[in-house]
């Protein structure tokens, strides 16, 4: 099921990695798009993600690569302290406010 307006507003990714990422392989997308967020603006990132299998703990999670300063990420999603769990063989879907700045998705 693909969630996007069929137009510009939305994105949709599919990543079979039952073949190609081994235990402790770490894979990411970036966007080549960067964000300038001022104080004035409010914008959030909605996705949708899915497991299939037995459910697990994971380590999905959204960054914010600063640009002004390239060393440091962030990360926004999930939030600090918080542990979810992939629900098998479902679509869950995670809105994320994302910050005032100046940054690239990862």
């Amino acid at each position: 099921v693909d969630f996007t307006f069929n137009n510009q507003s939305g994105h949709y990714a599919l990543v079979p990695n039952s073949k190609i990422i081994a235990k402790g392989n770490v894979g990411y997308f970036a966007l080549r798009t960067s964000f300038n967020i001022t104080t004035d603006e409010s914008y959030c990132l909605n996705f949708q993600y899915y497991a299939y299998g037995q459910p697990y703990a994971s380590h999905l999670k959204v960054y914010a690569w600063i640009l002004d300063s390239p060393e440091t990420i962030q990360v926004l999603w999930p939030p600090v302290r918080s542990q979810y769990i992939y629900i098998s063989n479902k679509w869950t879907w995670s809105i994320v406010n994302l910050p005032v700045g100046d940054y690239s998705l990862l």
